[in-house]
């Protein structure tokens, strides 16, 4: 698989998420539950840190001699991060 294909992944979901996070923000503040910018800074935290965790189980797939997709992996890894940027106020 060439590597382009992986490098358009990350901007298709950045797309994709930023509406679904920025209508999420719009609801809650509207019933006034709206998280201040540190507590979405966080929430991008630990979502960028489930990303590293999704790496971590791949690379046992590849330490124990299976043959990994790089679609999947790689886009999994790609989507959890995207979303954690989509999370920045």
């Amino acid at each position: 698989m060439p590597a382009a294909w992986l490098q358009s992944v990350n901007p298709l979901f950045i797309i994709a998420f930023a509406p679904v996070l920025a209508a999420l923000w719009i609801s809650l503040g509207k019933r006034g539950r709206d998280l201040n910018a540190a507590a979405k800074f966080g929430a991008g935290l630990l979502l960028l840190g489930l990303g590293f965790i999704v790496m971590y189980f791949a690379s046992q797939y590849v330490l124990a001699g299976q043959t990994v997709s790089p679609l999947g992996w790689c886009s999994l890894t790609c989507c959890i991060p995207s979303a954690s940027c989509a999370c920045r106020p």
